[in-house]
């Protein structure tokens, strides 16, 4: 096998191992709420260390990946050097921020004289990768007409660049004197729904451009959702904020936005659903379960995502686990050999259910019907993407096909 070909399957498996360990760390948090069990670990930071491996280890590499052998595929050139190597760069951090993430949080830690944050200088340390990769990407693409999976790739890392210097501004609040309340979950947040709402989901939407029939688009249709799209996200990370902490009148700008990113993802799911393979309308349903959490900011006055924690695990575990995981397996259906399809179908059942234990949660479920059996019920689910992951790891040996 061509030596570029063995480092993305490895890439593949590795971020693979990083789903199922982040999908383990999880169900840990869950057992841990449903029957007590800490083991000696505060839950706050197994939170936070089950979300940066998706995101720095499992999310980032495999999206990075496909990119390069879409891009590929389109210029029929080799990725650039830099571009290649930033994505192990950009995995092996990923790792490497999981045990800091896991014992300490975000909390320093005493080395001789030297309070420092070990998670926090990893995390810097991964966005060096991440703009290796797009020094790279803008080399490999400079030349090339700007189609519609060119587009949302530029879309993608654009705001992933931008979701980065919210992280800097974190970093820089303390030395400073700017770390009030209201800037710090103001850049937390513009680095979160940048990084989620804008790199996650536009990548994962090239990647089903790239791997759908055409037919439901027209240039026109397709440039005004993506617009719509990139006009939402600039403003909906707000959502995460605490609704105090949002003048009214930027809370009325958001719920406008939030009207924009359902109607733009009712247009991309309209394509996924009529053009795509099955792995693909699977996904495109949970991009319409997505534009219905934005079309409920839109229509419900009191909705505010910050103040209804059940529901807004629901819709992060619809758009990170359901639509972006499901989506990065799709278009490994499509390029990686072997028992990966059958593997991912077992996911596929295995991320719904997971889906489905958190809605007894929500206000959705009925009263009477609720009770302490909801958090065992979760617990106990949260451990079939963990299983189908391993069975990936284990009993996946095939290279990955040509773009």
């Amino acid at each position: 096998m061509h030596p570029d070909g063995i480092r993305d399957h490895l890439v593949w498996i590795a971020s693979v191992l990083a789903f199922t360990i982040a999908a383990a760390t999880g169900a840990l948090y869950r057992f841990g709420l449903a029957y007590g069990f800490t083991g000696g670990l505060d839950f706050t930071n197994v939170r936070h260390a089950h979300s940066h491996l998706m995101f720095f280890a499992w999310v980032t590499p495999a999206v990075f990946m496909f990119i390069s052998r879409r891009v590929e595929a389109l210029t029929t050139s080799s990725w650039p050097r830099l571009g290649q190597w930033a994505t192990v760069a950009a995995l092996v951090l990923g790792f490497a921020s999981y045990v800091p993430f896991l014992l300490f949080g975000y909390s320093p830690v005493s080395l001789g004289s030297i309070v420092l944050p070990p998670s926090v200088i990893v995390a810097g340390l991964n966005m060096i990768a991440w703009y290796a990769f797009m020094a790279g990407y803008v080399r490999q693409t400079r030349k090339i007409k700007r189609g519609r999976v060119l587009i949302l790739f530029d879309g993608a890392l654009m705001f992933l660049f931008l979701a980065s210097l919210g992280a800097w501004g974190i970093s820089l609040t303390v030395p400073t004197g700017n770390d009030s309340p209201l800037i710090s979950a103001a850049l937390t947040h513009l680095f979160l729904g940048f990084f989620s709402e804008g790199f996650i989901l536009l990548a994962v939407l090239g990647l089903a451009e790239s791997f759908t029939r055409p037919g439901v688009f027209g240039n026109r249709l397709f440039e005004t959702c993506v617009w719509l799209l990139i006009a939402g996200i600039s403003v909906t990370f707000l959502l995460g904020m605490p609704s105090a902490m949002v003048d009214p009148s930027a809370r009325w700008l958001v719920r406008i936005a939030s009207g924009f990113m359902a109607v733009g993802l009712t247009g991309f799911s309209v394509q996924m659903l009529r053009r795509g393979a099955h792995s693909w309308r699977i996904v495109g349903v949970f991009l319409v379960l997505k534009a219905v959490g934005f079309y409920a900011v839109l229509l419900t006055p009191g909705m505010w995502w910050s103040d209804y924690a059940a529901e807004r695990v629901l819709y992060f575990h619809l758009h990170l686990l359901g639509f972006t995981s499901l989506g990065i397996m799709a278009a490994a259906r499509e390029t990686v050999a072997g028992r990966t399809p059958d593997q991912i179908r077992w996911m596929t059942g295995a991320v719904v259910l997971v889906v489905l234990s958190l809605l007894p949660m929500t206000m959705f479920w009925p009263g009477p019907l609720k009770g302490a059996w909801m958090l065992k019920a979760a617990a106990w689910a949260a451990l079939g993407p963990v299983l189908v992951g391993f069975w990936m790891v284990l009993f996946q040996r095939p290279a990955l096909k040509k773009p």
